[in-house]
C-alpha cells in the first residue's frame, strides 16, 4: 500500500515536471521571436541612420508612411 502511494506521488511529480518543460519550450520560442523583432528594428535603425539627409517631402506624405524610412535623417527648412 505504501509503495502505491509513493509511486502515485512520483507520477504526479513527473507530470508536473513534463508540463513545466513543455511550457519552457513554448516560452523560449516566444522569446526567440521577440529577439528577432528587436534585431530587425536595430538593423533598420543602423542602416537608415547613416543615410544622407533628404527633404521630408521627398520621402513620403504622412497619409502613406513607409516604415522602411523610419529613423531616416531628414532636412527641414523653414
Amino acid at each position: 500500500m505504501k509503495f502505491m502511494q509513493t509511486w502515485k506521488r512520483w507520477i504526479v511529480w513527473l507530470l508536473v515536471a513534463s508540463l513545466f518543460a513543455v511550457a519552457c519550450v513554448f516560452l523560449s520560442q516566444w522569446q526567440f521571436g521577440r529577439r528577432a523583432e528587436a534585431v530587425a528594428k536595430i538593423e533598420l535603425i543602423a542602416s537608415n541612420f547613416d543615410k544622407p539627409a533628404v527633404a521630408i517631402t521627398e520621402l513620403t506624405d504622412l497619409a502613406d508612411f513607409d516604415f522602411a524610412n523610419e529613423w531616416r535623417p531628414v532636412a527641414l527648412e523653414g
